[in-house]
């Protein structure tokens, strides 16, 4: 049996990707209220998988849509999908953004724990936003986010059949674990955060939906679902104001 490094590559799920993210759109409807995005401004959907969410911002502004994400797989999805919309779609990651003042809104929703350089991304993201803009992010948000994962991930590396390829195993994902914490990183990039939450959200799945659930998060590490119907998600959800002077 091989070893796992904890390398994610989206693109092996882009085609059940949009079907499977029952949590990830749910929680995007409490990052659209917040941002409430007006029907001229330019917004930049950042992490935006097989396009799902950025056809919604499209349906709210006629302003520009961009969409990126690291994964080819899920952004020729999203072109395929997205078809005389008039979004453009760009594989790039957050850390790689180069835009100058090019939008009014980010909107980044279940992608922040993916940066692998959080700081240099969120100092893109400062850079890509006109004076004044304003950036939206809902994420997980603890290491603990959901407890019936991580215990899956604790069991896997003491089963004796799998033990042996989760030896070298190496979380990929970025967690802090307090909403100050958050804040103060935006801040530290020159953001100005004007809210900043972390909520306990509970739902309640079938086996089949806690596996598809899975799948989104493990890139089909784990063979069969071995957990409890209850999941526990820690979200966080942050708005973020862009300062009136550059300070970067």
């Amino acid at each position: 049996m091989g070893k796992l490094e904890g390398k994610i590559d989206f693109s092996k799920i882009a085609e059940e990707y949009e079907e499977l993210a029952t949590v990830q759109k749910s929680a995007s409807e409490v990052l659209l209220k917040l941002l409430k995005i007006r029907n001229s401004e330019d917004v930049l959907d950042l992490g935006c998988g097989t396009g799902h969410l950025t056809r919604k911002i499209r349906s709210l502004t006629n302003g520009k849509v961009v969409g990126v994400d690291p994964s080819e797989g899920m952004v020729r999805k999203a072109v395929e999908k997205s078809k005389g919309l008039n979004i453009i779609y760009e594989v790039k990651s957050a850390e790689d953004i180069d835009y100058e003042e090019s939008f009014d809104v980010i909107f980044c929703n279940s992608a922040l724990q993916w940066f692998k350089d959080p700081e240099k991304a969120i100092k893109n993201c400062y850079r890509a936003l006109r004076r004044h803009g304003r950036i939206g992010i809902q994420a997980p948000a603890k290491k603990v986010y959901c407890p019936n994962f991580i215990e899956a991930i604790e069991l896997v590396k003491r089963e004796k059949r799998t033990k042996d390829t989760f030896a070298h195993f190496k979380e990929p994902w970025f967690f802090l674990e307090t909403a100050e914490e958050y804040k103060s990183l935006f801040e530290k990039c020159g953001f100005k955060v004007v809210f900043s939450e972390i909520k306990t959200i509970v739902t309640e799945h079938t086996h089949e939906e806690v596996f598809n659930i899975l799948l989104i998060w493990s890139d089909s590490w784990i063979s069969k679902p071995r957990l409890l119907r209850y999941k526990a998600d820690k979200r966080l959800y942050i708005s973020i104001q862009r300062n009136s002077e550059k300070s970067l």
